[in-house]
């Protein structure tokens, strides 16, 4: 690639500050430092001012000439001395533009291969701002991003040469007062509103071109600068004015007036100056800065000059005023600028230091599981005790870290005090279980108390309050109406079920006697009267963990509230998962809970005896004697083994001696505690039985007395059996019901106990402080999850490169304070 010309060359910036101007020119590319400002000379002028031939006599290089496109939005140009020649572009958004705007422009990025396609890259980002798309297709444009005359965007252009001036500027766009083709009134007050803004910024030089042809009370930027100079009169020595076109100047004593300070109601700081720029045939036709040069000598040499200083004539004399301007200008503003540096620098450390690095961030997710730790930890317990604040602060000033997670009494908290939602939501599960637990229910026909009754079959709970708990405020009646309501149990009465399950017996046949049900008979009915456990467990659990992620959710925006941002990713990447396992796993505890009580699994059952239902039939056994004490039955069995009527006093005697002979065994077992080895079958086939025989020993000596040849055992044992209700057809089927009807309140009993315990209590409430999000699982957890969980927020990265480059430069400065 081809040098820029670099003849004549004069730098703007002493060498002994190109680190300190370099250390400006990224200050201006940053973040979030629009309050820091660095030194920068910026042009401005009216269009047609003769702006682009100064910029090109200072700069050593070549704008382009057609189209007048490098004029339609700021130019900033960055120029320094370097081994390697290239020219690079880019493009500086403004702040008021769409964050996907920005991000847009900001990726615009070209490098010349020659100087000469500067023109053709202009146009580019032209077309980029949306101020033309010439050069590119429409669909390139922003779809937001309406075309306009002027932008307020700018392009860097960063230019590295052996011999090149060290000059920081920017040109705005020309002044214009007259609307024109493509220049409507709105785009005039908006160029002027932007030399306006340049020139009111205290770090900015103002170099105010002027032209020689257009008298000077028409200049619009002498007028926007005197209206300036009315607000802040320390502008004056931040503005160095520059005469154009003075070869065919409208008015040549205004020139010279102007030049020897003769007007007084503009007065600047330091003189103008006069400079002979090039015309525009010259550099259509390609004039070397060379020849520029010479011809600007020629021609302030002539005598009609003389009046004027010869450190005011000229380009060199320009760029020495300009150079000196720099110097002092930044002498001034350094001590602000460094000042304001520091307390950026402070201001970023903050975040920068917690979340810009691996170990940044994993003590930062450390501390909101401190936090998180010790909320779960209270409310698995029980005790709900807040932390108290460790922040130092004014008593009652506005604290996040003062305010309490679990409230007090009287506040909407039910969401936080985990246990006791739980146990509220377990004792609803108790209840769930004994209505719609069993598949079948048996209406017995027994005269069972109905105090005895209520105990062994619960009446349906209140939908509303199902603890029947006038103020109970947790299960909702969604929770109760979503979770913990099934199908109605299925009522049959005794002898129903007994004729059901008799026809089931013979599918199952085994190897047992005939007339006797098959074990897994016993089995599969256990297993059909529980069949509904497992959706009523399931459902519960499901509504247990619908609480402790609710409560998981609070205790993480309690934890997160220095930075909302970070709760989204921690609870997506973190918490979620590690609820999730926990949750897979209490649900493998209620399958093998569930497990125990399947077909095959007797062993579970071996371990229990139901003493309460054998109670109830020995009693109703001896209940059933009493009564038949007074009925008709002893005169029935009396004519059947005598032909000689006895009288009722004899009859009664009878029955008093038989029922004595029963009531003696049958009431000394009923206050008697059952043991293991009785088993559940203990009334049919050791109490009846004896039963029984002793009626059949006390028929027989009164047919061997009477002499009666009716075979009375029949007629004993029919009677007997009849004091329960159990058909004699159905002998195996009533005692395979009863047998697992004395199991089942036990077993539902014992099941509802452990999946409280084992699987919720156990199983969740004691691990969730442990297995979440606790300091030790923060310290083991691999560096990848970690930086994704803590992941710096979009723009956080770019907010810490700033920082770093705040800090370089702060050192910079240093050196020059």
């Amino acid at each position: 690639m081809s040098s820029p010309e670099m003849d004549g060359i004069q730098d703007l910036i002493d060498e002994r500050q190109v680190d300190l101007f370099d250390a400006f020119d990224k200050l201006s590319s940053l973040e979030d430092t629009n309050d820091i400002e660095p030194p920068q000379l910026v042009v401005i002028g009216s269009q047609s001012s003769g702006k682009s031939s100064v910029l090109e006599a200072i700069s050593r290089f070549h704008f382009p000439v057609s189209d007048k496109l490098c004029t339609r939005f700021p130019t900033k140009l960055v120029i320094r001395r370097s081994t390697e020649v290239r020219i690079d572009l880019s493009i500086d958004p403004e702040p008021s533009r769409s964050e996907s705007d920005r991000n847009r422009l900001q990726q615009f990025t070209r490098s010349l291969s020659n100087a000469n396609e500067f023109g053709e890259h202009v146009k580019s980002v032209a077309a980029e701002l949306g101020l033309s798309n010439n050069g590119l297709p429409t669909s390139t444009l922003a779809s937001d991003l309406k075309l306009d005359e002027f932008a307020k965007d700018t392009l860097v252009v960063r230019i590295y040469g052996p011999s090149l001036p060290l000059v920081n500027l920017i040109d705005l766009p020309g002044i214009f007062t007259n609307t024109i083709q493509g220049q409507s009134k709105t785009s005039m007050h908006k160029v002027q509103e932007m030399a306006k803004e340049y020139a009111q910024s205290k770090s900015n030089l103002i170099l105010l071109v002027v032209n020689a042809r257009v008298p000077f009370v028409n200049e619009t930027g002498v007028e926007i600068i005197k209206s300036l100079l009315s607000e802040d009169p320390g502008l004056a020595g931040r503005v160095v004015g520059v005469i154009t076109h003075p070869d065919k100047p409208s008015s040549r004593s205004e020139c010279l007036d102007l030049l020897n300070g003769g007007l007084a109601d503009f007065k600047l700081t330091r003189p103008w100056h006069v400079v002979r720029n090039q015309s525009q045939e010259e550099r259509a036709s390609n004039e070397t800065l060379e020849e520029r040069d010479k011809k600007e000598k020629k021609f302030f040499s002539h005598s009609d000059w003389n009046m004027v200083p010869e450190s005011q004539r000229g380009i060199q004399a320009l760029n020495a005023t300009l150079k000196e301007m720099f110097w002092t200008h930044t002498q001034v503003e350094l001590p602000a600028l460094t000042s304001r540096i520091r307390i950026k620098i402070k201001e970023g450390s903050i975040a920068d230091s917690r979340r810009s690095t691996s170990q940044g961030r994993r003590k930062y997710l450390h501390d909101i599981a401190k936090k998180f730790e010790t909320l779960t930890k209270e409310a698995c317990l029980g005790t709900y005790k807040d932390e108290d604040c460790k922040e130092l602060h004014k008593v009652g000033e506005d604290c996040s870290a003062c305010k309490r997670f679990f409230g007090s009494l009287g506040d909407d908290c039910m969401d936080k005090n985990l246990l006791a939602n739980v146990r509220s939501l377990s004792k609803t599960f108790a209840f769930a279980m004994r209505e719609f637990g069993k598949t079948k229910e048996i209406t017995r026909s027994v005269n069972i108390a109905k105090s005895q009754l209520s105990t062994y079959r619960t009446d349906p709970p209140d939908q509303e309050s199902p603890t029947n708990e006038p103020h109970q405020r947790f299960p909702t009646t969604d929770i109760m109406r979503k979770y913990y309501t099934h199908d109605k149990v299925a009522l049959m009465d005794e002898k129903s079920f007994e004729k059901w399950l008799a026809k089931e017996i013979p599918v199952w046949r085994g190897h047992e006697p005939q007339g006797e049900a098959s074990e897994v008979v016993y089995s599969c009915l256990m297993e059909y009267q529980s069949k509904n456990w497992r959706q009523i467990a399931s459902n519960h659990l499901c509504a247990v963990w619908k609480s402790v992620e609710r409560f998981a959710e609070l205790a993480l925006t309690a934890a997160c509230y220095e930075d909302k941002d970070v709760f989204q990713s921690i609870l997506d990447h973190w918490v979620k998962p590690k609820l999730e396992e926990l949750e897979k796993k209490s649900h493998q505890t209620l399958k093998d809970l569930l497990n125990c009580h399947g077909r095959g699994k007797t062993g579970f059952y071996d371990g229990f005896v139901h003493s309460r239902p054998m109670r109830w039939h020995a009693e109703d056994l001896a209940q059933r004697l009493a009564d038949l004490k007074a009925k008709a039955a002893v005169d029935q069995l009396d004519d059947e083994q005598t032909s000689e009527p006895r009288t009722k006093p004899e009859k009664s005697a009878i029955f008093d001696e038989l029922f004595k002979i029963a009531e003696d065994m049958i009431g000394g077992m009923i206050p008697k505690p059952f043991t293991s080895i009785m088993g559940a079958g203990f009334v049919k086939d050791v109490v009846f039985r004896k039963v029984e025989s002793a009626l059949s020993q006390a028929f027989q000596s009164e047919r061997e007395v009477s002499g009666d040849k009716i075979d009375s055992i029949a007629t004993v044992r029919e009677a007997t059996f009849g004091l329960i209700p159990v058909e004699l057809e159905n002998i195996a089927a009533a005692r395979v019901i009863e047998y697992v009807d004395a199991y089942y309140e036990m077993s539902m009993m014992a099941f509802v106990g452990y999946v409280n315990s084992l699987v919720v209590e156990n199983g969740i409430l004691r691990e969730l402080p442990k297995a979440i999000l606790t300091q030790t699982l923060v310290i083991e957890e691999n560096t990848d999850l970690v930086d994704k969980v803590i992941r710096q927020p979009e723009g956080e990265a770019k907010r810490a490169q700033d920082l770093q480059t705040l800090k370089n430069v702060l050192e910079i400065l240093k050196k020059y304070c």
